[in-house]
């Protein structure tokens, strides 16, 4: 099928490859892509989502021709230089993924042994991607490889995915990660690529899996408890692991973040109508960790070190505490070896008066509005 995908709007469907000859049809003046999405067939290209023909100025009635080339490509699949083995339905996909606008071609899965497709000449990455199961293939789940130029006259590439086997140890602060589901987290490697591989829980201490080497990022998700381990819900805890054959010690490192909750340097009132919740932001995931309530006085935490975000949302009150929701009020706070590390919410008092052309609102629930401040932080002031 053909699309015409404008700067802003939903793409309009121009027809089907199979409807002959094209009906005309109305649009507004402006510019667009032309898109093609395959749909069944082996004699048409396999693509997915390409861009044909880009910047397409429509400033009145015009015929548009719209050629869409196409190649045979054919190879073998395979793993370390043999043929993938058999995963049953854990197999792997590969594809090739166009850089340039053209979409994505499905190939084969890892149970085959070859692939023969039609697709659009130009430009694309090898694209493997696995269900993440431990098992006879890589457990990535979305790894790109090698750049793939297909020319016209390409007909045969075959493609090979590296495997190595890796023993993974767990460690927390250089110990043994705690074996206990009460003080638990999540471990993964990532790229850039928004490649993954879960390496499930902390309180296994090890794990034997077969991935691709490299270079990644080490993340930890915690689950449950922070005395031992960190109770960061989603962050990175190491920038460079390289993978090979052989042992990979994961070693999460913590630091306890301590202090007391204060607004405008004064201690935070001990009531349960006049506070908020505070919490700590990892900038890079966006997750969020409770530090706890600005009533309770005080917070404790073990984190991993790093720069976060301070985020305050209100429970009850106004009086005393600021009545903002979900508001950054402080960016790059080092978590470090210092214990001691107060919370203090700066609030500033707000006077209003409300008018309606110089004269008082109606006081009637049938002639109303509601008012809200808007900034990095909404909060209602009244009705």
């Amino acid at each position: 099928r053909f699309y015409l995908r404008p700067r802003e709007g939903q793409p309009i469907a121009l027809g089907s490859s199979a409807t002959q000859p094209t009906p005309a049809i109305r649009v507004l003046n402006g510019v667009y892509d032309v898109e093609y999405r395959w749909q069944a067939g082996d004699q048409v290209p396999r693509n997915f989502s390409a861009r044909i023909l880009q910047n397409v100025v429509v400033a009145g009635s015009r015929d548009l021709l719209v050629d869409v080339p196409s190649t045979t490509l054919r190879g073998a699949l395979t793993m370390n230089g043999d043929p993938f083995p058999q995963a049953g339905a854990a197999a792997a996909s590969l594809s090739l993924q166009g850089i340039h606008g053209l979409g994505g071609v499905f190939l084969a899965t890892s149970n085959e042994a070859n692939y023969n497709v039609r697709l659009i000449p130009g430009a694309y990455n090898l694209r493997y991607q696995s269900p993440g199961t431990p098992g006879p293939i890589p457990a990535n789940q979305d790894a790109l490889r090698e750049r793939v130029d297909v020319e016209p006259n390409t007909a045969v590439r075959d493609f090979d995915i590296p495997a190595v086997i890796a023993q993974f140890l767990f460690r927390v602060d250089g110990v043994p990660a705690p074996a206990s589901v009460l003080e638990n987290g999540r471990l993964s490697l990532r790229t850039a690529a928004r490649d993954r591989v879960d390496l499930g829980e902390s309180r296994s201490q090890a794990l034997t899996l077969r991935l691709i080497p490299g270079r990644y990022e080490a993340w930890w998700e915690g689950i449950t408890g922070s005395e031992l381990v960190p109770a960061n819900a989603d962050s990175r805890f190491d920038r460079i692991v390289d993978v090979a054959a052989g042992v990979v010690m994961l070693d999460v490192p913590t630091r306890v973040f301590a202090g007391d909750f204060l607004f405008n340097a004064a201690p935070a009132p001990a009531l349960a109508i006049e506070s908020g919740q505070v919490w700590i932001r990892d900038p890079l995931s966006g997750a969020d960790v409770l530090l706890g309530n600005s009533s309770a006085g005080q917070f404790s935490r073990r984190l991993i070190p790093g720069a976060y975000d301070l985020v305050y949302a209100v429970s009850a009150g106004s009086e005393i505490v600021p009545a903002n929701a979900g508001v950054v009020f402080e960016h790059g706070r080092v978590v470090n070896a210092l214990p001691a590390a107060d919370i203090d919410i700066p609030v500033a008092p707000l006077a209003w008066n409300l008018t309606l052309n110089g004269a008082a609102f109606p006081a009637s629930v049938l002639e109303n509005g509601r008012i809200v401040l808007e900034g990095t932080g909404a909060s209602l002031l009244d009705d």
